[in-house]
């Protein structure tokens, strides 16, 4: 099954690729790839894990729109989130699943209310939602016109999510106009904003989500993937999201095969990374600052690291390589490192990919400009981190998260 590289997946492309200062990804040059299966998967979600993401970002859009407003709807999407996940922190500031609260929490802030203010990151974070979500708006066919969430507009779909938001289902003619007065200058009213929280989604707001998860996704990847995904969660969802084994006897032959695909991607990258990670290690705990690579791959703990990542790479290569399956940049990254010609050479490889933790120069590895990180180097979680990046089976418990979240009562 032969794909390229424009399946879906370029749709989302995060704000840059570089190394954050304190915190470290090892993408090893995959980050296309990754993206890539994660849409195979689960296409169409974006970073969306709950209703309300969908709903202040499409309010955004649409109050923008409606009141004529000389600020963008980036601005505007970005403050109505800042204010909901702020009236949370302070009903309670231990409050999960909002952001924010560092900023929240500062003496200069905490008497910061305004529109004018909390649009901004200053007063917020610089990482939203919104960020996150703007791949599913395209995705579930909420927003049309591109990539960029201030081009967007809303499909029909998206104007009637945003309305059920706006009016609570009909239930609070004061909420839009509060929200409008807010936006122009006014305070905010706690009473009818209250209904901005991510835990409050009406039930039309869960209704449309859930019919636009249950529909097919947009874009070249549309056979019914996530729409099969639901499916097999099953009518009534469970605590916790179903095993992905499990999950899988309820697909059909070619999704089950692409899932297993994604999960042997997954195990090659995280053998890769422990190879770095371990190397790193090696070199903190004996304080060495450079070291020949042939003495890295040979060291205890680095060894069997490299031939772990060797199998992993070579069993992909095998698998997806010479039959030309699955995404060419994965295919390179394994046949380099599965077929190198030694344990050096593939470390070399590595090495070469990464750049920031260590770095290569004749034959000699030493500290690059994030070692000091990699103690802190990203690890798999469980949390509603809002990537698009993740693991096979974090994109399906995100999934999970956001069906969740449409299920109930409407």
């Amino acid at each position: 099954m032969q794909r390229s590289t424009s399946d879906g997946a370029e749709w989302f492309i995060p704000a840059h690729e570089g190394f954050d200062s304190e915190r470290v990804a090892l993408h090893l040059r995959l980050n296309r790839a990754t993206r890539w299966y994660r849409e195979l998967v689960v296409p169409g979600i974006g970073g969306a894990w709950f209703v309300r993401q969908l709903s202040w970002a499409v309010a955004g859009l649409a109050l923008a729109e409606q009141t004529n407003s000389r600020h963008s709807p980036t601005r505007v999407a970005n403050g109505i989130e800042a204010l909901a996940c702020k009236l949370a922190w302070q009903e309670d500031p231990d409050t999960a699943g909002i952001r924010g609260k560092r900023a929240f929490g500062r003496p200069a802030s905490q008497d910061v209310w305004s529109f004018e203010e909390l649009s901004q990151p200053k007063y917020y974070v610089r990482v939203t939602f919104r960020q996150s979500a703007v791949g599913a708006l395209v995705g579930l066919g909420l927003a049309e016109g591109g990539t960029m969430f201030h081009s967007m507009g809303l499909t029909k779909a998206g104007r009637d999510l945003a309305e059920s938001f706006l009016t609570n289902d009909g239930a609070s003619p004061r909420f839009r106009a509060s929200l409008r007065g807010w936006l122009r200058g006014e305070g905010p009213r706690p009473g009818p904003l209250g209904a901005l929280a991510r835990e409050s989604p009406s039930g039309g707001e869960k209704r449309l989500v859930r019919e636009r998860l249950e529909a097919e996704s947009a874009g070249a990847v549309k056979n019914g993937r996530r729409s099969s995904l639901v499916r097999a969660f099953g009518k009534t969802p469970p605590a916790e999201c179903p095993d992905t084994n499990g999950l899988m006897e309820k697909l059909g032959a070619g999704q089950r095969c692409e899932v297993r695909g994604a999960l042997s991607f997954d195990g090659m990258v995280a053998a890769g990374r422990s190879v770095l990670k371990k190397s790193a290690s090696l070199l903190e705990k004996t304080g060495q600052n450079v070291v020949h690579v042939r003495e890295l791959a040979s060291a205890k703990g680095v060894r069997g690291a490299v031939d772990s990542a060797r199998q992993r790479a070579s069993a992909f290569a095998d698998a997806k390589g010479d039959s030309g399956e699955g995404h060419p940049d994965a295919i390179e990254y394994a046949q380099a490192v599965g077929r190198a010609s030694s344990r050096e050479a593939a470390v070399m490889e590595l090495i070469r990919r990464d750049g920031s933790v260590l770095v290569l120069s004749d034959n000699r590895v030493s500290r690059g400009p994030l070692f000091h990180c990699h103690a802190e180097a990203e690890e798999e979680t469980t949390a509603d981190v809002g990537t698009e990046e993740s693991s096979t089976e974090n994109k399906i418990r995100q999934l999970f998260a956001l069906w969740k979240d449409c299920m109930g009562k409407d």
